[in-house]
């Protein structure tokens, strides 16, 4: 059986961190501009990675099907 995983997977998790740490910064910072410039490059971060994470897989996906449907 073939993993579908792409090496972009943690990073994506990574990415989502980032979004957290950085949307907990605006919610707890008094002064709100200081933390939109790290939310807005954070989420436009998580975002270009999960897109790019599940390209990877999808493009992943089909040759790894091909080939478990030929060995069998």
């Amino acid at each position: 059986m073939t993993r579908m995983t792409s090496p972009l997977f943690p990073m994506t998790f990574a990415a989502m961190a980032i979004g957290l740490i950085a949307s907990l910064l605006i919610a707890f910072t008094p002064v709100i501009h200081s933390g939109l410039p790290l939310a807005i490059v954070a989420g436009g971060l998580m975002l270009a990675l999960m897109t790019a994470g599940i390209a990877i897989d999808r493009r992943r996906a089909m040759p790894a099907a091909v080939l478990v449907r030929t060995r069998s």
